[in-house]
């Protein structure tokens, strides 16, 4: 076989669906997310409404509220989600997933984040996101790792700038 038709075997063979397991880095643990993290999320999101002007939930009025929308994201089958436990405070501050993922294509999306004001900008949250993208592009083999925000998400948009995500168009 040569090399250049190896090589695009390689390139399009289906790459393996993420599963929902822990990883763990110097300065947060990600964990399959479930309603068992959801005390520690209430607190984070208590009085931070705006934190969730870019999602399609939240802001939560009651603790049940929220419980609902932890389950109901925890058991997507085709969107694994994880819980961001900061290692110093020991506590959740929020949660992310990998998304849009077509395993065909060797294509996938970091996205539903949620980080609580105090999680936002800081150490926990870049470690959060690098270890998913470790996980997707090194573990995994995905070829293509997509970031989407709304065009008015300046914060995110910023953020994805920071991680090396290159701007595709609006």
């Amino acid at each position: 076989m040569d090399y250049s038709l190896k090589k695009r075997e390689q390139k399009y063979r289906p790459r393996p669906f993420p599963e929902r397991i822990v990883h763990t880095g110097a300065s947060v643990v990600l964990e399959p997310l479930s309603v068992a993290h959801v005390d520690d999320l209430w607190v984070a999101a208590s009085g931070s409404d705006s934190s969730f002007d870019y999602l399609r939930y939240g802001p939560f009025p009651t603790v049940e509220a929220l419980r609902k929308n932890v389950e109901e994201l925890s058991a997507r089958d085709h969107q694994p989600f994880w819980a961001v436990r900061d290692t110093d405070s020991k506590t959740v501050r929020g949660w992310l997933s990998l998304c849009d993922i077509y395993p065909e294509d060797a294509a996938i999306e970091i996205g539903s984040i949620w980080f609580s004001p105090q999680m936002q900008r800081s150490r926990c949250s870049t470690e959060a996101v690098f270890l998913l993208m470790r996980h997707a592009m090194d573990d995994l083999d995905y070829q293509r790792l997509v970031w989407r925000c709304c065009v008015h998400n300046l914060p995110s948009f910023r953020a994805a700038q920071r991680y090396g995500f290159v701007h595709e168009g609006v």
